[in-house]
């Protein structure tokens, strides 16, 4: 190719989410390509980091009443821009994404962050059809890769398998250099503090670290980092098991490197989970770890003991792997090092590089 490859990014919106890798490699990947990142509904605060990085964002502003004229404005554009690849990344995004992909005559690669299930309805079976037409399959980790296959039995064009990633040198400096305290949140000095990075949905399994935290001393606290639908439930959870005290809400941020320089230890008690960046971020910087042994988590350690693996909605084995980090500092000691030397494979830099190659493979291929 005589010029840069123009790939379209599809997104829902800019919210945090475990798909995020995709939009941190954005910026590296705009040295070597066009990149048009399309926001279909709302923007997002990733939205805001991007554009300070000097990168432009389109929002189409998506609603229900104006969906035909703004479907055929995405499929206008991708013709106008020469588009060579669309890469879409959430339920949505796919449908509406492809289906213009398709009927623009464009390459088409589909980013599976989660576990995907079988497509139900007719929206499901327009959806199992588009998946059929693209190109390129990406899932975050090989469970996800399996689901996706289970759902999708009839899909025969290629499958590559990408781990998500973090800018682990980012990270890792600005821990370093955080000046956060713990007074900031409420939270003692002398506490053993466990941090969680997660969304507040049934999927991150938060209840089930509720139920544990009844069964450790009272010394032990929780931060609790991000938003979702399941916030009320889980506050009332902890009022009626008094633990209000001990738990403490942040909503969502975008300083969690700083704030994971607060924690001992860091938990994620996912039942559903695709690939865990979160946990990929606290053991970039060594913080001992537990995660639940679901979905693509056990994928990031190769064998080694990275971090504490437990059953998933089992408090009682989850309140135990908390005991042991707890107690024992020469496993902490042991977690933290393990894990620091181990994470360099999943750097943003590495796998933006991966991104970059699937994209001139499907090009150089058509």
């Amino acid at each position: 190719m005589d010029r840069k490859p123009n790939i379209s990014i599809v997104c829902d919106d800019l919210m945090v989410g475990g798909w995020t890798t995709l939009a941190a490699i954005i910026a590296l990947l705009s040295r070597e390509a066009n990149i048009y990142v399309i926001c279909l509904f709302g923007r997002g605060p990733i939205a805001d980091e991007l554009e300070a990085k000097g990168i432009k964002i389109y929002f189409f502003n998506f609603k229900i009443y104006n969906l035909p004229i703004k479907f055929l404005q995405l499929l206008f554009f991708l013709k106008k821009h020469k588009i060579d690849i669309v890469h879409t990344n959430l339920h949505l995004s796919h449908i509406i994404g492809q289906s213009a992909a398709m009927f623009a005559g464009t390459r088409k690669i589909i980013h599976m962050h989660s576990l995907e299930k079988a497509p139900r309805g007719l929206i499901g079976w327009w959806k199992s059809f588009l998946v059929q037409k693209a190109d390129m399959v990406i899932p975050v980790s090989q469970a996800s890769l399996k689901a996706f296959q289970k759902a999708y039995p009839l899909y025969k064009n290629q499958v590559k398998v990408i781990y998500n990633g973090v800018d682990i040198a980012e990270i890792r400096k600005r821990c370093k250099e955080s000046k956060y305290h713990r007074a900031e949140f409420g939270v003692e000095e002398n506490a053993f503090l466990i941090i969680s990075v997660a969304n507040l949905k049934w999927e991150k399994g938060l209840i089930y670290l509720i139920a544990g935290a009844q069964r450790l001393p009272p010394s032990i606290h929780f931060l609790i980092v991000g938003d979702g639908p399941q916030k009320t439930m889980l506050k009332e959870e902890i009022e009626k098991a008094k633990l209000s005290e001990r738990f403490h809400f942040l909503g969502q941020r975008r300083d969690i490197p700083e704030l994971l320089s607060l924690a001992n230890a860091f938990v994620l008690p996912s039942v559903v989970e695709g690939f865990g960046i979160s946990l990929l971020e606290a053991l970039a910087v060594g913080l001992p770890s537990i995660a639940s042994n679901v979905g693509g988590i056990p994928e990031m350690f190769s064998g080694q003991e990275l971090a504490l693996l437990v059953p998933p909605a089992n408090p009682e084995k989850l309140a135990d792997a908390i005991s042991m980090v707890h107690s024992d500092a020469e496993l902490r000691k042991k977690l933290s090092e393990n894990s620091e030397q181990s994470v360099k494979n999943f750097d943003i830099h590495l796998i933006s590089k991966q991104y970059y190659d699937v994209y001139m493979e499907l090009i150089e291929n058509s």
